[in-house]
C-alpha cells in the first residue's frame, strides 16, 4: 500500500513476532517463537530520551516494544537520559503501568553529542543498575546522551545484548552522514567529524585552538564504536541498505539481521484509492540533522506542491520554513500524533 510509518512491535500483522524473533537471535533459539519466551524474562532498554519530552521514532519503537513485553507478562526496565520525572498517568495512556524506570540526568547543551563519548558516572550508574535490576538481556536503542561504554558495562556483567540500529549513529556523531554544508559526507576524519559537529551546532567556523583539544575525543569515540562490534550479541537493522551502508564505512558486525518496522494494519481505517499526481509526504521531526534540506532540493519548483510536511513544533517553526525555502510550495502542518488524515492524503511517505 504505502511505505510503512516507523512504529514498531507488529510485523506481518503478528503482534509482538518482532519481539519473539529478536530473542529467538540473540539466545541462538530457532524458531519463530523462540522457547526461551516461555518462560517470563527480565528485560532492559535503553533509550536516549522519554516523556515528558517530546518523542519521535526510535522512541515510538522502543515504546512498542515495552508496551508488548510488559503485556505478556515480562519485567521490564528503562535505562534513560531524562531530567524530568514521567506523569504516571501518562505511563498508563502509553501501556507502560509497571515499567520500572531508571532516569540518567544529562546537561542540555550543543556539545552533547561530544560529552556522551564517554561518561563514567553513567557507565556506574548503570553497572548498578544491571546489579540490582538483574536483566536476562538488554536492548539498546540509543546511546546518545548516555555513554558509548553501556554495552561493554553489560558484557562484563554477562548479559545478552542487542542493538537496534536507527540512524548511523555508529559511524557518524550527527548521526545522519550529513556534514555542516548539507551534504552527504563522503571523507570522515576525527578533525573533519569535529568541524562538521562544531558548525552545524554553532553555525560557525571552530577556533583553531580548540581542534587539536578535541581530536583526542573523537578518536576515543571511533574506539569505543569498534568495541561495539564485540560487545553486541545481535545487531537489528530495520533496512539491508542501513547494514551495507554501515558496513562500507568500516563498521563491520558480526552478527545482524533485518527485522523492517511492522505497521498495525487494524490502525488502517480506510481502503487507499491511487491518486494521480502522485502525493507525497514527509512525517517525523523537522531539522537539518534528517536531511530536510535535502528533501527540499529534491522537491524543487512545482513538484514541491505535491508534497506535504508533517513534524513541526510550532507555527513559528512553519514561518521560519517558509522564509528559509521561500520557493517550497509544499503544505506544512505541525506535529499531531493523530496521522490518519495525513495517511488519507497521501500516496508515498517518507520517514527519516
Amino acid at each position: 500500500r504505502r511505505t510503512c510509518l516507523k512504529i514498531g512491535g507488529r510485523h506481518e500483522g503478528r503482534p509482538s513476532s518482532c519481539a519473539n524473533r529478536l530473542f529467538g537471535l540473540v539466545f541462538g533459539v530457532p524458531g519463530s517463537v523462540p522457547a526461551v519466551l516461555t518462560d517470563l524474562m527480565r528485560i532492559l532498554f535503553t533509550l536516549h530520551n522519554f516523556t515528558p519530552e517530546p518523542m519521535y521514532g526510535a522512541e515510538r519503537i522502543c515504546l512498542q516494544q515495552m508496551r508488548s513485553f510488559i503485556k505478556a507478562g515480562h519485567t521490564v526496565g528503562l535505562f534513560y537520559a531524562g531530567n524530568e520525572t514521567p506523569r504516571p498517568e501518562t505511563l498508563e495512556k502509553e501501556g507502560l503501568a509497571g515499567l520500572h524506570l531508571f532516569p540518567s540526568r544529562y546537561l542540555k547543551t550543543k556539545g552533547q553529542v561530544l560529552l556522551s563519548v564517554r561518561k563514567p558516572h553513567v557507565a556506574a550508574r548503570f553497572r548498578r543498575i544491571i546489579k540490582t535490576f538483574r536483566p536476562d538481556v538488554v536492548l539498546f536503542h540509543h546511546l546518545v546522551r548516555l555513554s558509548m561504554d553501556l554495552p561493554s558495562v553489560a558484557r562484563q556483567q554477562g548479559i545478552r545484548t542487542s542493538c537496534y540500529l536507527h540512524d548511523y549513529y555508529s559511524v557518524c556523531p550527527s548521526y545522519s552522514l550529513f556534514d555542516a554544508a548539507k551534504s552527504i559526507c563522503v571523507d570522515p576524519s576525527p578533525a573533519s567529524c569535529i568541524r562538521c559537529l562544531y558548525e552545524s551546532r554553532f553555525g560557525r567556523k571552530i577556533p583553531g585552538l580548540l581542534l587539536p583539544l578535541l581530536k583526542p575525543m573523537m578518536k576515543l569515540r571511533e574506539s569505543l564504536a569498534d568495541r561495539l562490534v564485540e560487545d553486541i550479541d545481535l545487531f537489528i537493522s530495520p533496512s539491508t541498505s542501513l547494514l551495507f551502508e554501515l558496513g562500507k564505512r568500516g563498521f563491520h558486525m558480526r552478527r545482524s539481521t533485518v527485522i523492517p518496522h511492522g505497521i498495525d494494519k487494524a490502525a488502517t481505517s480506510a481502503p487507499y484509492s491511487p491518486h494521480k499526481p502522485v502525493r507525497f509526504g514527509y512525517i517525523g521531526n523537522v531539522n537539518r540533522k534528517k536531511g530536510i534540506e535535502v528533501l527540499v532540493r529534491a522537491f524543487q519548483g512545482g513538484l514541491s506542491s505535491s508534497l506535504t510536511i508533517r513534524g513541526f513544533a510550532d507555527k513559528s517553526a512553519i514561518e521560519q520554513f517558509k522564509k528559509d525555502n521561500p520557493s517550497c510550495e509544499a503544505r506544512l502542518e505541525q506535529s499531531d500524533r493523530d496521522t490518519d488524515g495525513f495517511y488519507r492524503e497521501i500516496d508515498a511517505v517518507i520517514v527519516p
